[in-house]
């Protein structure tokens, strides 16, 4: 016999939700964006498209009002997909720094990731946001 509480029916089918989500952030960022956007997905949804949104450039102009959002796992879902928004770019700009023509753009590309390292860098995290009542990672 499972002693596990039944799975919350709010939240059956946001596994494969996910999973769009995902494509969509790798075939179609801008849809999306728009999807975060339109205001059209309940917030669990939200929440998990706003983290894979980090990984479409130009996505903290519709993560960042997230920040303000009612629910705090809205705002969790926000907060990790910006971190990984700015993991992207801190990459980029250490890309530059290794591999640019011009020294002094090398050289100040170093000394922003440079900046972060002793700051602590970014605490990027691959752990899925946690909802209410949801089961699992």
């Amino acid at each position: 016999m499972d002693d596990r509480p039944a799975p919350d029916p709010r939240f059956a089918d946001l596994e494969p939700c996910i999973d769009v989500f995902e494509d969509l952030a790798e075939e179609d960022g801008s849809r999306l964006l728009d999807w975060i956007r339109s205001g059209t997905l309940r917030p669990a949804m939200l929440s998990h498209a706003a983290e894979i949104a980090g990984d479409v450039p130009g996505a903290d102009a519709v993560l960042l009002p997230l920040l303000e959002h009612d629910l705090a796992y809205v705002r969790e879902g926000a907060v990790l997909g910006l971190a990984r928004a700015a993991a992207r770019i801190l990459e980029a700009i250490d890309g530059v720094a290794e591999l640019d023509e011009d020294p002094d753009l090398r050289r100040t590309a170093t000394d922003v990731v440079d900046e972060f390292a002793n700051a602590g860098g970014l605490p990027v995290s691959t752990r899925r946001v946690s909802v209410p009542g949801e089961d699992g990672p």
